[in-house]
């Protein structure tokens, strides 16, 4: 996880790591991932949080908010 979030960040993607779809062997390492080091590379969000992020209204020019430009990537 940490490899694909950093290579992606360098990318210049912009991130969504789904907090609840997430998890790794070690609890602790996970939790200073998750609270410290990927807060500052991609938006931590949940299952139910990207759901309605992309159910959402779509804006005047027809895309979705906050997908219209640029490059995303949800890992």
């Amino acid at each position: 996880m940490l490899a694909s979030v950093t290579d992606a960040a360098d990318r210049d993607y912009r991130l969504y790591v789904l907090s609840d779809c997430v998890a790794g062997p070690d609890p602790q390492v996970h939790m200073v991932l998750m609270t410290s080091v990927f807060p500052r590379l991609a938006d931590i969000v949940d299952t139910a949080e990207l759901r309605s992020f992309l159910e959402g209204s779509r804006n005047p020019d027809g895309t979705r908010p906050g997908l219209g430009s640029g490059r995303r990537r949800i890992i």
